[in-house]
């Protein structure tokens, strides 16, 4: 079971009804998660112990300095899978899936971009595997 320590993010975008779209086919096509009808922000979503908004940049009177987001997979198969479903909707991939044992344990992650080029990661780590050093 996917127990998440993050219960929301908010995260500022200079086009909010583009990066609604990308969001939904991240977060609802490929990870599962549900759209969240929203007052305050411009779109969210919910689902496995997390939840996500977007802001108009200018709205909030701030600029994402968000470094990057990490979005947990369900399994290996869904990290190594992911660029094939990147590539049909025009995302572009910064690092190919791989192991990276500098992190710890057998993380195992595909970076891409997202709006506002916006560093993005996809992530499978075994529970078993321990602390990780990021």
């Amino acid at each position: 079971m996917i127990n998440s320590v993050i219960h929301h993010l908010g995260i500022g975008v200079e086009n909010p009804e583009e990066a609604e779209h990308f969001f939904d086919a991240l977060l609802v096509d490929f990870l599962g998660m549900n759209k969240e009808e929203v007052d305050e922000s411009a779109a969210g979503w919910k689902g496995r112990g997390s939840r996500v908004y977007l802001y108009k940049v200018n709205a909030i009177g701030e600029t994402h300095n968000l470094q990057h987001l990490a979005f947990t997979a369900r399994s290996r198969d869904e990290v190594a899978a992911f660029p094939g479903w990147a590539e049909t909707k025009g995302i572009s991939i910064l690092s190919a899936p791989k192991e990276y044992p500098e992190y710890g344990g057998d993380y195992f992650a595909v970076f891409f971009h997202g709006p506002d080029k916006l560093k993005l990661e996809l992530v499978h780590l075994s529970e078993s595997s321990g602390e990780v050093s990021l």
